[in-house]
């Protein structure tokens, strides 16, 4: 695969912590586009600071499936990589997609990844593969939640190099955000039936269970607890994304037993 057929798009809201490390490792490409929801940190400025970016300008408010289908109108390349400005391709990974040589009946290829905190990458995967690459004129995004998914038409293979997580914002901003998606989250489970719902899903509507299991998931299971203070600081992060979920659903639900007696 050409690489001048693929242009990187990012999400970016204030990721003045993030973005610089994440345009650094896109060099390779002839156009990158910022999809920017009005940043007032500085992220513009660094990311002027890159030859290769166009920055897009996005209303506020927008979901992310909205921001992401923006900015596929704003690609003109056949290819998309879809990042986030937390998400880091290393060398290996170009190259690998530098090998690739897609039937017509390919339409996209799912990548790994792998979790780091300031710069220590965890040999297990703790996130689950997703669609990264993908042509363009057959990719639409939804709203799933706090999440966004890409929906797309024809076959996924799957590329053996990782992509590198790794988020330095504060965790001020973490807990701020998290608020946020476990509201969202909330909302998405209880609107749907219980028969429905993933194993997973129902642990989290059953409230109690599911903070008990991410510790035991992640700090046994996983392995966390060989990673130092960077395992710690993960398995306590999910924990609280996970209690705070709980609260919101418990919420939830108190709130409509006292509206509906």
């Amino acid at each position: 695969m050409n690489l001048p057929e693929i242009t990187p798009m990012i999400l970016c809201y204030n990721e003045r912590d993030n973005i610089a490390r994440c345009l650094e490792h896109l060099e390779w490409a002839k156009e990158v586009v910022v999809l920017d929801e009005g940043s007032t940190d500085g992220s513009h400025e660094i990311c002027a600071q890159f030859p290769n970016v166009r920055i897009e300008h996005l209303e506020r408010g927008l979901s992310l499936a909205e921001k992401c289908n923006r900015g596929l109108e704003k690609i003109t390349s056949e290819w998309v990589l879809s990042l986030d400005s937390d998400y880091m391709v290393f060398p290996n990974f170009v190259e690998e997609i530098q090998t690739l040589q897609p039937t017509s009946e390919i339409t996209a290829y799912r990548s790994p990844f792998k979790l780091a905190f300031f710069g220590h990458a965890f040999p297990n995967s703790l996130y689950p593969s997703r669609a990264v690459l993908y042509r363009k004129n057959t990719a639409s995004y939804t709203q799933d939640g706090h999440a966004h998914r890409v929906q797309l038409k024809g076959n996924i293979e799957t590329l053996s190099t990782p992509i590198i997580h790794d988020d330095r914002k504060s965790i001020e901003r973490w807990f701020h955000s998290q608020s946020r998606y476990a509201r969202e989250e909330a909302d998405k489970l209880s609107a749907i039936p219980w028969s429905e719902l993933a194993l997973q899903d129902r642990l989290r509507r059953m409230i109690v269970p599911a903070p008990l299991l991410v510790f035991m998931w992640t700090f046994f299971v996983k392995g966390m607890m060989w990673q130092g203070r960077s395992g710690y600081y993960y398995v306590l992060m999910r924990i609280i994304a996970e209690i705070m979920l709980s609260l919101a659903l418990l919420d939830k639900i108190l709130r409509n037993e006292e509206t509906n007696p």
